[in-house]
């Protein structure tokens, strides 16, 4: 799983009857910055910005991503039954993603979001890292390039790939995009 570094701050106000857990309400904000010299990436690819080389060696699905600082910020609030994501962003150096919307505790999920990536190989590992920590034990794919991705997740974190129409719905852009066998 990807390990992280940085700094966060925030705040998070939660309000429940006295016994009564279930009914609790709240609402909170985090907002996360990358150490000194790392800087994140943004939702535009820059026309500098450079076709990183393919991993050497023999593709590892299940390689450790190692050290990655990452940057972002989340505004949500939550009751009983959903947990609302106000327009939110995290970033690593060469991945950005924004979302927004709504979820019941990781289920029925709807949330919209838009991926920025420098390096489709290392977006991906990070994916595969948070689909492990949301208890979808996942590897990563052998991809490269780089590119724009538009999407919903539906349902469950841990299986965001069911969707509630039966369909995967999404637009992807990319230069560059290769997949290795």
């Amino acid at each position: 799983m990807p390990s992280c570094a940085g700094r966060a701050t925030g705040r998070n106000r939660l309000e429940w009857p006295l016994g009564k857990w279930a009914l609790k309400r709240g609402a909170g904000e985090v907002t996360a910055t990358m150490p000194p010299k790392a800087t994140p990436a943004t939702r535009r690819m820059q026309p500098e910005d450079v076709l990183l080389p393919r991993e050497e060696g023999t593709f590892n699905s299940h390689l450790p991503i190692g050290h990655i600082p990452i940057a972002g910020q989340i505004e949500y609030s939550l009751d009983p039954e959903w947990i609302d994501l106000a327009r939110g962003w995290a970033a690593t150096e060469k991945t950005y993603v924004d979302f927004k919307g709504r979820t019941a505790w990781a289920q029925r999920s709807q949330i919209p979001f838009h991926v920025t990536s420098l390096d489709w190989q290392e977006s991906d590992r990070v994916l595969a890292g948070i689909m492990t920590a949301f208890g979808a034990p996942t590897g990563a794919i052998d991809i490269g390039g780089r590119g724009e991705f538009d999407g919903v997740l539906y349902e469950s974190f841990s299986r965001p790939w069911r969707v509630g129409d039966g369909r995967r719905r999404g637009t992807w852009w990319s230069r560059r995009r290769a997949t290795f066998n």
